[in-house]
C-alpha cells in the first residue's frame, strides 16, 4: 500500500470514529522564502489529489468530500499535523547530521529514507507515531535539495533514485569540495569544486565538525553557510545552502526556487510512491 493510501485510510478511520528550508517561518524576513511547512503542504495536497484522481474517479479534494465537508476539514487537520511533524524534526534531530543531509553524510541519508517504508508500515496502526515518522522521512527528503549540490548540477527536478535505488557517487571524506571565498556573509556562486558527484555542507554544532584546513588554503570542505553556522568562517569559507531567498542567510539563495520546486516534487513522489 502506498503512503497516501495509508494517510487516506487513517483519515477515513478518524471520520468514522467521530461520525501534513526554514522549519516554520522565513527567518530572513522575506515572504518569498519557502519553508518546510510550505513544501510539505504543497507536496502533500498534490499527492492527495493525484491519489483521489487515480483511485476515486474525481478530480479534486472538494469533489471527493462534496457530501462530507467535516471529513475534508479533518483531513486537512492531518495535513497540518504532518507539516508540524516535518518542521519539528529540524529541532528534535538537530545533532543528527545525516537527517539534514549535512557533512557529506548523504549515503546515510539515502539509507535512512530507504528504511522509511518499513518504519511507516510498522506504525500504521498508531496514527500519531505514523505522522511523526513520516515527518522525519519527508524532512530528510526535502533537506536533500537545499543542503546538497543536486540542484546546482540538475536544477529544479527531483532525484528519483534518492532513498529508493542506488545512490550516485558522493564526495570522499578526504576530498576538498568547495573553493574558499573570503566574503562568507554573502552570496557565493560557483564555489563548488566537485562535479558529477554529490556533496553537502558542514554545519558547525549540528553533530559534525568541519575538517581543518590551513589558513590560506584555496579549497576545503563546503559549509552550510548562514549566520548560525560558524563553519562558514573556516576554509573553504562561505557555504552552499539554498534555505532562503536572502544571500546573508543562504549563500546559494539564487537557487532557492529550484530547491523548493524539486523538494515539492520529491515530497509528492514519496507519498504517492509510484508503486515502489
Amino acid at each position: 500500500m502506498n503512503y497516501v493510501g495509508i494517510i487516506i485510510i487513517s483519515v477515513s478511520i478518524c471520520i468514522e470514529l467521530v461520525g501534513g528550508f526554514f522549519a516554520r517561518s522565513s527567518r530572513d524576513g522575506n515572504w518569498k522564502t519557502k519553508s518546510h511547512l510550505d513544501i510539505t503542504a504543497t507536496g502533500t495536497v498534490r499527492a492527495i489529489i493525484k491519489y483521489i484522481k487515480a483511485n476515486k474517479g474525481v478530480g479534486s479534494i472538494e469533489d471527493f468530500f462534496s457530501d462530507d465537508p467535516n471529513g475534508q476539514q479533518r483531513m486537512m487537520q492531518k495535513v497540518h499535523a504532518l507539516r508540524t511533524a516535518v518542521a519539528d524534526t529540524q529541532r528534535n534531530k538537530k545533532d543528527t547530521a545525516y537527517i539534514h543531509c549535512h557533512a557529506d553524510q548523504i549515503f546515510l541519508s539515502h539509507n535512512f529514507v530507504k528504511s522509511c517504508k518499513q518504519k511507516l508500515i510498522a506504525r500504521k496502526d498508531d496514527l500519531n507515531e505514523f505522522i511523526i515518522q513520516l515527518g522525519e522521512c519527508l524532512y530528510t527528503i526535502q533537506s536533500f535539495y537545499s543542503n546538497t549540490n543536486w540542484v546546482e548540477m540538475y536544477g529544479g527536478v527531483a532525484y528519483e533514485d534518492f532513498g529508493i535505488n542506488d545512490l550516485m557517487d558522493v564526495a570522499a571524506l578526504e576530498e576538498d569540495t568547495c573553493l574558499d571565498n573570503a566574503d562568507y556573509n554573502s552570496q557565493c556562486k560557483n564555489n563548488i569544486k566537485v562535479h558529477g558527484k554529490l556533496t553537502s555542507g558542514y554545519h558547525q554544532g549540528r553533530g559534525n565538525t568541519k575538517p581543518a584546513k590551513a589558513i590560506g588554503s584555496s579549497t576545503g570542505k563546503c559549509s552550510h553557510g548562514g549566520p548560525d553556522d560558524d563553519s562558514r568562517k573556516l576554509v573553504a569559507r562561505c557555504g552552499i545552502n539554498k534555505d532562503s531567498i536572502t544571500p546573508e542567510w543562504s549563500p546559494h539563495s539564487h537557487l532557492h526556487k529550484h530547491a523548493y520546486t524539486s523538494a515539492v516534487q520529491a515530497t509528492e513522489n514519496f507519498l504517492v510512491a509510484n508503486g515502489q
